[in-house]
């Protein structure tokens, strides 16, 4: 009856949920708001009505006003709240009870309309609930409508060096395995137009002359497969095409320079759609500038079998320059070098060769007086 008083009409109150109203009271702080008095003895009664089967859509929309609620997805609603009561072990909180909302009405979403946008607010809806038995099932329900999965492999000749460490992160081609560091230098050299790296932890293709090939391998029971066109990179067949001989291999060309993203997108015979396969390219076709300078300003000739030089490289991407000095390729981690001159005195010629991370490269030049000792 005090309660009563106090709520005067506001909310409806229960004899047999009393001593919830009194849990619920003591959470509260010592001097507690009316408002906030309702506002806990309203959510008692509707985590009562979801314990025992009884809300209504009506309550659904009158407790969250600003959320979509589907009279038709009333039992899926009280069966997902319930197990999610269960899971976390008390009542739910009006943020629990519209995380649960959204994220049946995305898996529901989803199952009516395969879509990759559908998939992806689907995915992000249950990851936000807690860990248990609800966002199992409905990741489970996800997971169902994924259609075949792809493993691919990206360049033209082979070399792939994407499950190797990622570039973005090491500061010398040593780090790599022999494989993989031989496969960069050949990529460096020319021999290869384009290459498959790990860049900033996402698998992307390198591109120097404006074209790149695509591999596709382990379709998994696809047959067919189309490009999706994301962030600037333009492709002229994006309609489905049928696989043939059970892989992919497709060329990408490219009108500007740039950092681009595209997607691959599978579908197999029952017309289930994989989810959207990102691939980042690196498109660059200018070499990088610059100029080398002797560590003493304005020497003209040395006695020593080596020499101190400086290079200050620029390139039109903010990526990683390689360099060529010695004959051995590497990561420029520092300006600052030191040069061999072989064989006997007379003049010698400082030759270093440098790179932008698309193989693209300028040879720098400088004359030195080796003198005899």
């Amino acid at each position: 009856e005090e309660i009563r008083e106090i709520v005067d009409g506001a909310v409806p109150v229960y004899d047999e949920y009393l001593q919830d109203y009194r849990d619920a009271l003591k959470e509260l702080n010592e001097r507690p708001t009316i408002e906030k008095i309702i506002e806990a003895i309203k959510l008692i009664n509707i985590n009562k009505k979801i314990e025992n089967g009884t809300i209504t859509i009506s309550d659904l929309k009158t407790l969250l006003p600003d959320t979509e609620i589907i009279q038709d997805y009333l039992s899926e609603y009280i069966r997902y709240l319930q197990m999610y009561q269960n899971d976390l072990g008390r009542n739910l909180t009006v943020d629990e009870i519209r995380d649960i909302i959204e994220s049946v009405n995305a898996v529901i979403g989803y199952e009516a309309n395969k879509t990759n946008d559908n998939h992806t607010d689907a995915n992000n809806n249950v990851d936000s609930l807690e860990d248990g038995n609800t966002k199992k099932e409905l990741l489970s329900r996800i997971a169902k409508l994924d259609g075949p999965k792809i493993d691919f492999a990206v360049n033209d000749i082979s070399y792939d060096i994407s499950d190797d460490k990622d570039i973005a992160t090491i500061v010398s081609l040593k780090e790599l395995t022999t494989s993989s560091r031989n496969s960069f230098i050949q990529f460096l050299e020319g021999k290869v137009n384009s290459i498959t790296i790990k860049y900033l932890g996402n698998k992307t293709i390198l591109v120097r002359n404006g074209k790149a090939k695509i591999k596709i391998t382990n379709l998994e029971g696809a047959k067919e497969f189309r490009f999706i066109e994301m962030n600037g990179l333009k492709n002229e067949n994006q309609d489905w095409q049928k696989i043939k001989d059970e892989k992919i291999e497709e060329n990408i060309s490219f009108s500007q320079e740039g950092f681009f993203s595209g997607g691959v997108q599978l579908r197999n015979s029952a017309g289930t759609k994989s989810n959207v396969v990102n691939i980042d390219f690196i498109v660059d076709w200018v070499s990088p500038t610059g100029k080398m300078e002797k560590y003493i300003p304005m020497q003209s000739a040395t006695r020593e079998d080596s020499i101190k030089i400086k290079l200050n490289v620029k390139d039109n991407f903010n990526t990683k320059k390689f360099s060529k000095i010695n004959g051995i390729w590497d990561i420029m981690s520092t300006d600052y070098f030191d040069y061999e001159l072989h064989g006997e005195a007379g003049l010698k010629v400082i030759k270093v060769e440098v790179s932008d991370m698309c193989g693209n490269k300028t040879t720098l030049k400088e004359p030195i007086w080796k003198v005899a000792k």
